[in-house]
């Protein structure tokens, strides 16, 4: 397959990552949407097109044909509009094994829920948030100590090894979208927070308490 020509929005170094994937596979990398400074700084040092986020990233995703857009821990949803630019598709990473966890914090609420494992998640991306057929997914077991963030370090190293097998998978049009089951789907919205606003219920079993400190 011919290199892709690829956009990508988002933020945190994990973008980065990606960003230097595609560029070491041999993609071409048109740009990036993004208002982290990490971010902008690498694209400023790479020669690399870089804008911010809303009516600027929409002008430069229009600016040419692309075949993919990424979409890297992105703040913002990605409106009919701009899914219908790519040639191919849209695809999200989302740090939880969709259907469940789907939204925000997915990490820490794996903890509260007292998971024994977690994963990450490469999707299409639809107009319904966090819930486009499903790519690539990777599993990681959750320690009886973990934290939300031991839990993201995990889930950013599993997403850098699953982005290069999607990349593979469509280097070789291999990919085998699944639906996800919408029975098991679990969402969890901004606003969410534990329940009693996180106050602690000393009549709770022991562990259910470790879970939410």
């Amino acid at each position: 397959m011919a290199a892709q020509r690829c956009f990508l929005i988002g933020a945190t170094s994990l973008i980065i990552e990606c960003a230097e994937v595609l560029r070491s596979r041999g993609h071409e990398l048109l740009g990036i949407a993004s208002e982290d400074d990490a971010v902008r700084d690498w694209a400023a040092k790479n020669a690399v097109l870089c804008c911010g986020l809303g009516d600027a990233a929409r002008r430069m995703f229009a600016s040419e044909e692309f075949d993919l857009l990424f979409s890297v821990a992105n703040p913002q949803v990605l409106d009919s509009s701009i899914l219908a630019l790519p040639r191919r598709m849209a695809i999200n990473y989302h740090d939880a094994p969709l259907p469940r966890y789907g939204g925000l914090h997915a990490t820490s609420w794996a903890i509260l829920n007292d998971e024994k494992e977690h994963g990450v998640t490469w999707h299409r991306v639809v107009e319904r948030v966090d819930a486009g057929e499903i790519l690539v997914q990777r599993t990681v077991p959750i320690a009886p100590e973990e934290t939300a963030w031991s839990l993201n370090a995990k889930c950013f190293e599993a997403a850098i090894h699953s982005f290069h097998s999607l990349m593979e998978q469509i280097e070789t049009e291999s990919l085998e979208p699944k639906q996800q089951d919408a029975a098991q789907r679990t969402f969890f919205g901004r606003f969410k927070r534990p329940d009693a606003l996180a106050v602690i219920d000393w009549r709770q079993p022991a562990s259910c308490i470790h879970a939410l400190i």
